[in-house]
């Protein structure tokens, strides 16, 4: 069983990544085995995933914050 923790708020959201779908999505995505022999390739896919996640999740910010899109929400 993969918990769901829900931290984080609508304006900074943070991404729990489960461990077991991470590694089916490297293995995926790479066409390697997860392994030992692999880890350090698994950790860059990860901080990879990591980043884009951010650089998507800031672009939209400056969307919404940009376009007003949120005014008197807060």
């Amino acid at each position: 069983m993969n918990p769901v923790i829900n931290v984080g708020s609508e304006e900074n959201p943070m991404m729990v990544l489960c461990a077991t779908t991470m590694m089916m999505m490297y293995e995926k995505a790479t066409g390697k085995t997860f392994g030992d022999d692999t880890m350090d390739d698994y950790v860059n896919y990860c901080d990879g995933y990591r980043d884009g996640y951010n650089t998507r999740i800031e672009s939209m910010n400056d969307y919404v914050y940009r376009d007003g899109y949120n005014k008197g929400i807060e």
